[in-house]
């Protein structure tokens, strides 16, 4: 779907069809990508149509998420990193077997920090893909599992046999600083039983966290939190829901699973 101007004006979109869609991206130059089952699908048309991406080399490709960096596309597969520069119709492995279990990737803070994220935890590479250093060998959990405020700090929602937690690590730039020892517990306290579904970042920085039955908000960069799910009440159930910041990052969005976006 698509809004033009507010969350109460929405037009479905021609596609793309064949399953769930588990990653959307728009480039620099406006294209969009969706990647459905795996397969990668292209829209230059704002979503109007949408086709298959055909690609030449290799001539299938499956991947589980695709970022843009310096007008080269960056797509994950578990174990593998894939790099096209010409906007996804030939693709050469930049890393094999330099993280496991791989199904997100983002760039994040003013140096573009590769930052990749999955059921094998968390990787980061200072040098575009070519290196990579495991800080997190915990699960990540909840839509998308990481977010990065504007400085680059990131924010990392993680699962494991002590149970959930949301981690922060504090940008590092270019260094050999990003370490398992920096990445720290945040304020907040999930209740046992519950995990953290989705979470977002505004303009001020303030983080936005969904649990089960519970929505957080932190003005203070994860130190404290506090509930706010009064402020949508009677709504009390926050399974499979997602937040975002709009582009501007000024108004935060929950998708929740009464059908209705607020």
């Amino acid at each position: 779907f698509t809004s033009a101007f507010a969350q109460n004006n929405w037009t479905a979109t021609n596609g793309p069809f064949g399953g769930n869609v588990s990653s959307l991206k728009r480039t620099s130059a406006g294209t969009l990508f969706a990647i459905v089952n795996q397969q990668l699908y292209e829209s230059t048309n704002n979503g109007d149509v949408w086709s298959a991406k055909t690609t030449v080399t290799p001539t299938t490709l499956y991947i589980n998420d695709i970022m843009e960096d310096a007008g080269k596309l960056y797509a994950v597969n578990y174990s593998q990193l894939y790099v096209s520069s010409d906007g996804g119709a030939n693709w050469i492995v930049a890393a094999t077997n330099l993280f496991q279990n791989v199904t997100n990737i983002e760039k994040v803070g003013p140096d573009g920090v590769f930052a990749a994220w999955g059921y094998g935890g968390l990787y980061i590479s200072i040098d575009k893909g070519i290196n990579w250093i495991q800080i997190s060998t915990e699960s990540s959990t909840g839509k998308p599992g990481l977010r990065a405020n504007t400085a680059g700090d990131i924010f990392y929602s993680s699962v494991s046999a002590l149970g959930q937690k949301l981690y922060k690590h504090i940008y590092q730039g270019l260094t050999t600083n990003w370490k398992s020892s920096n990445l720290l517990p945040t304020g907040l306290v999930v209740p046992a039983g519950e995990n953290i579904s989705a979470m977002t970042i505004d303009s001020g920085g303030r983080l936005y966290v969904a649990t089960l039955y519970d929505i957080f908000k932190s003005i203070n960069g994860g130190t404290s939190f506090a509930s706010i799910k009064t402020s949508i009440a009677p709504l009390n159930y926050f399974y499979n829901s997602t937040l975002v910041s709009s582009p501007d990052n000024t108004t935060v969005y929950l998708a929740a699973n009464d059908n209705k976006i607020y």
